[in-house]
C-alpha cells in the first residue's frame, strides 16, 4: 500500500474514533460533521466538529454535572487516537494536539498535578475501552469517510446506531 493511501486511511480511523465516540457518548457533533478533507490554512488533515455545550465557565462552577460533561470530552479528543493506533499501530500527527486538548480541558476540573494525572490516565482508558467495544461502528464510519470524504451527524448517527443496538 502507498504511503498516502496509508495516510489517508489512517486519518479516517482516527477522525472515526472522534465521531463514534462523541455519538456514544451524546456529544454534539456539529453542522460541520466529520472530514477528512484535508484543511490547509488550519494545518489539519481531517477534523471531527464535536460542539462545546457548557452554559458555565468551567473553570468558575465545577458541579459533578460540568465534571462529567469534560471528563466524556477529553476522552473523546483520546479517541482518535486510540482508533488510529488500533488501525495502524502507531501515533499520527494529530494525537498529539488531542492529547494538549484533553488536558487542557482536565485542567479545569484537576485541583493538583496528580489528580490531573489520574484523570487523563482514566480518560485514556475510556477512550480505549469505548473504542475497542465499538470497532464494528469505527470501522464503519472510517469506511464510509473514505468513501464520501465528509459525513454529517445524521449519517453516524445511521452507521453507528445500528450497531449500538445489535450489541
Amino acid at each position: 500500500m502507498n504511503r498516502r493511501r496509508h495516510r489517508h486511511e489512517s486519518t479516517a480511523y482516527h477522525e472515526a474514533g472522534h465521531a463514534v465516540a462523541a455519538f456514544v457518548l451524546r456529544l454534539k457533533i456539529g453542522r460541520r460533521g466529520v472530514t477528512i478533507v484535508p484543511d490547509k490554512e488550519h494545518d489539519m488533515v481531517g477534523y471531527a466538529n464535536i460542539a462545546a455545550q457548557l452554559r458555565e465557565r468551567p473553570d468558575c462552577a465545577t458541579s459533578a454535572r460540568i465534571r462529567a460533561r469534560i471528563e466524556a470530552w477529553a476522552v473523546a479528543h483520546l479517541a482518535g487516537d486510540v482508533a488510529e493506533r488500533k488501525f495502524n499501530g502507531r501515533r499520527g500527527f494529530g494525537g498529539h494536539s488531542d492529547l494538549l486538548q484533553a488536558s487542557d480541558l482536565l485542567e479545569y476540573i484537576s485541583t493538583s498535578v496528580e489528580q490531573f494525572d489520574a484523570r487523563l490516565r482514566v480518560a485514556y482508558v475510556g477512550a480505549r475501552d469505548l473504542i475497542e467495544d465499538n470497532w464494528p461502528s469505527v470501522q464503519a464510519v472510517a469506511e464510509e469517510l473514505l468513501r464520501k470524504r465528509t459525513l454529517s451527524s445524521n449519517e453516524i448517527e445511521k452507521l453507528v446506531l445500528p450497531q449500538l443496538l445489535a450489541a
